[in-house]
């Protein structure tokens, strides 16, 4: 939110600049200037922007960094906020005192549905030191991916047991550090066949995080993302984060991986379930679902 503040107050001021020096004021039909030039001054301003990331980015290489990076851990929060910004997405956390406090880090769980899910999740815990667990290929995305591993995101390489359990093994220790908690998907990959299933099998493989990190585990449930795609650029897309539980760490420990899996995934499909669930429409062509609707 700084950055895109930062922005706005310089589109504004290039704005009033060229008003005054163009004698733009001597005309009120030049109001006008004022709803569409600070807008285009604005993009402008980002597009110059993520060129320098790029320029940054590119001095970082694509090596793994001996610790997290909180500067670029502030960028990509940042700049997630800006692109939810240019996608119209409208981000709306619910339960978010469940959360431990940062003193007490916790691994992350949430469903899977669109590439939109990090981005969402990204800006909600953006005060709790949380780093993400994303697919190798998200680090080989131009400007994004260097700065993504620069900040601490542990790339997993998907149906690689061996890096699976190597990713999951470093991740228990920045836990174990105190100073980041991480945020995994148990799905390991986007439910393109939503809503049949609601939820794909949760790997329990997953859960060995907690366990070994003696954390608890904080299981939020993701709705909408999958339509942000589909509604851009007409419609705005409300996305729905809601913290539905947090197995502290004694029950952690006392269970099995798959208990835990099982857990997890029943928390998120009860609030699927629930008559406040506020998908939208799968068809296109019938009106996107209310709250008052579901009800």
């Amino acid at each position: 939110m700084i950055i895109a503040i930062i922005l706005l107050l310089l589109a504004l001021g290039l704005q009033g600049v060229l008003f005054w020096l163009y004698g733009w004021y001597q005309n009120l039909i030049n109001l006008w200037t004022w709803i569409v030039l600070p807008f285009a001054f604005f993009w402008g301003l980002f597009a110059i922007y993520v060129f320098l990331l790029f320029l940054v980015g590119a001095m970082f290489g694509n090596k793994e960094p001996k610790k997290p990076s909180k500067f670029a851990k502030f960028i990509v929060e940042q700049t997630a906020f800006i692109c939810m910004i240019f996608m119209r997405i409208h981000v709306h956390a619910n339960g978010m005192g469940k959360v431990p406090s940062k003193k007490t880090p916790f691994m992350l769980i949430n469903n899977h549905l669109s590439i939109f899910d990090e981005f969402a999740m990204i800006y909600v815990f953006r005060h709790h030191g949380v780093l993400f667990i994303s697919k190798e290929a998200n680090f080989k995305i131009p400007v994004a991916g260097n700065w993504l591993r620069k900040a601490g995101y542990l790339s997993i390489i998907q149906g690689d047991l061996v890096n699976g359990t190597e990713t999951i093994s470093k991740a228990a220790e920045y836990i174990k550090s105190g100073e980041n908690s991480i945020c995994v998907a148990p799905e390991g990959t986007r439910n393109k066949t939503f809503p049949n299933p609601l939820l794909l099998p949760f790997h329990s493989g997953t859960f060995n995080l907690a366990k070994n990190a003696n954390c608890p585990i904080v299981v939020a449930a993701i709705q909408n993302t999958y339509a942000v795609m589909k509604r851009w650029p007409l419609k705005a897309t409300s996305v729905y984060i809601d913290i539905v539980g947090v197995i502290d760490a004694e029950t952690v420990q006392q269970s099995s991986s798959s208990e835990l899996a099982e857990q997890s995934a029943s928390l998120i499909l009860k609030r699927f379930e629930e008559k406040e669930a506020r998908f939208y429409h799968l068809d296109e062509k019938k009106p996107a679902e209310s709250e008052e609707s579901a009800k």
